[in-house]
């Protein structure tokens, strides 16, 4: 199986990445990064500054991919709201839409939004409120994709 990969310098994609590694079942891991990571047999590195946009050399990188696994986010605490939303929103809605366009069907989509994402968007919260609405913003964004895209194949 192939899959994709992104924030892979983060807690829970480095952890993914470490058990993708020894998993026998894992044939090529593509990982998308800011930055380069140590080499490994089955793993390639697609360095990419701007996740909004997918030139042609990342489409030959994930051409075949099974699935891609989005650990990518930000914190609201180590970015403004604006950095926040356009990270968390934008780069996952323009990934889906590029791996929906890009990759064999049907395409497993993972999004990890992190704890207590909050779909609800006018529910009051106690804590973290616009980081929690951000991320249900995501997650609502990614359903209603997954709806009018048959082969495009969610989970949260």
């Amino acid at each position: 199986m192939k899959v994709v990969l992104t924030g892979t310098t983060g807690f829970a994609g480095r952890e993914v990445l470490n058990q993708y590694l020894q998993n026998p079942s894992i044939t090529s891991i593509v990982v998308l990064s800011r930055c380069e990571l140590p080499a490994h047999d089955k793993l390639k590195v697609v360095v990419l500054e701007d996740f909004t946009s997918y030139p042609d050399f990342v489409r030959e990188a994930v051409q075949g991919a099974d699935a891609c696994i989005w650990t990518l986010g930000i914190t609201g605490a180590k970015a403004p709201d604006d950095e926040t939303a356009h990270v968390s929103i934008d780069y996952t809605i323009a990934a889906a839409r590029f791996f929906y366009e890009t990759c064999k069907k049907p395409f497993r989509f993972v999004y990890c939004s992190g704890t207590a994402a909050e779909r609800d968007q006018k529910k009051p919260l106690w804590f973290m409120q616009i980081f929690r609405r951000i991320r249900g913003q995501v997650e609502i964004e990614l359903l209603a994709f997954a709806d009018e895209h048959s082969g495009f194949k969610l989970l949260l």
